[in-house]
C-alpha cells in the first residue's frame, strides 16, 4: 500500500493575474495539453533548459526542428 504522507503529484498552485490564467488555459487547449504542462514547456523554454519539459512536449519540439 502507498505511504499516505506522499504526495503522489505536485500542482501548479501559482498565483496569476486571470487574464493571464485565461491566456495559459486558451494555449493548453490548443496544444491539448494541460496547463501545467504548458507552463513547464514555456518556462523551460525561456530558461533555455529543453531537459525540462515534458517528454511528449520535447519530441514534437525535436520533431519540429527536424522538419524546418
Amino acid at each position: 500500500m502507498a505511504d499516505p504522507r506522499y504526495k503522489r503529484t505536485v500542482t501548479a498552485n501559482f498565483r496569476l493575474d486571470p487574464e493571464v490564467k485565461n491566456a495559459v488555459a486558451q494555449a493548453a487547449r490548443e496544444e491539448g495539453v494541460s496547463m501545467t504542462q504548458w507552463l513547464t514547456a514555456a518556462i523551460a523554454d525561456r530558461a533555455c533548459r529543453p531537459d525540462l519539459m515534458p517528454s511528449h512536449t520535447r519530441q514534437e519540439v525535436i520533431s519540429l526542428r527536424d522538419s524546418a
